[in-house]
């Protein structure tokens, strides 16, 4: 039976019903040195995901930067209401990543860190593009 997605995207006025959903965010670096990433600030960067919420696991599907890129790993995520929040090691970097998409403001952050916790990177931007899929 399908979840009830809470993450209420793109101005979807109720609760999606639905198993797997995929949407685009896009953003731009507003936070760090480059450390984590050796990128500037204002480095732009759109990510189309896939979420599955009956496993509670997000995949990428396209990135704007193979650098930051996941690949196909699958992501563990957390849904919290309308907050999604994903912490995980990237296999591809070999960093520590932090994502997560506040579905009531169409809002998303990924934040990288460095070998240590401090001078992350952190791109901010918006979520749009909701497709749910049967």
């Amino acid at each position: 039976m399908p979840a009830l997605l809470s993450l209420t995207m793109v101005g979807i006025p109720l609760p999606v019903r639905a198993a797997v959903v995929s949407f685009e965010c896009r953003g731009e670096k507003t936070q760090g040195s480059g450390v984590a990433t050796g990128l500037p600030m204002n480095h732009p960067l759109r990510v189309r995901y896939r979420l599955d919420t009956d496993a509670s696991m997000l995949t990428e599907m396209e990135i704007s930067d193979e650098q930051l890129s996941t690949g196909q790993q699958l992501i563990p995520v957390k849904i919290y209401g309308n907050l999604l929040i994903a912490k995980f090691s990237n296999l591809n970097t070999g960093k520590d990543y932090e994502i997560q998409i506040r579905g009531d403001e169409k809002r998303f952050s990924i934040t990288v860190y460095p070998d240590g916790i401090y001078e992350p990177d952190a791109w901010y931007g918006t979520c749009q593009s909701l497709i749910v899929e049967e």
